[in-house]
């Protein structure tokens, strides 16, 4: 089997935080415009992120308690946020 060949791309603001106010500026846009550039070139198969930013983009913001949710439901509503994603620009 191939070994995957791994990059660790990220955008972060000089402190090192990847989420802030920051992002939001005028100038971030470019930068961030930049960094989709960068990510599309790679033409990669497949990403990864940290549980936080997984529970704020891919479970609408659900932290899940799997005891007592609905799952199926969850995954329903997940299975359809990402076809969106897919579909975007």
């Amino acid at each position: 089997m191939e070994r995957p060949y791994i990059i660790c791309h990220m955008l972060t603001s000089l402190d090192g935080k990847i989420i802030g106010d920051y992002l939001e500026t005028e100038r971030a846009t470019y930068f961030s415009d930049e960094y989709e550039k960068i990510h599309d070139r790679y033409g990669c198969k497949a990403w990864m992120c940290g549980r936080v930013t997984m529970e704020e983009h891919f479970t609408l913001g659900h932290q899940l308690d799997l005891k007592n949710d609905n799952i199926e439901t969850i995954l329903e509503q997940i299975t359809s946020q990402i076809r969106m994603l897919r579909v975007m620009p």
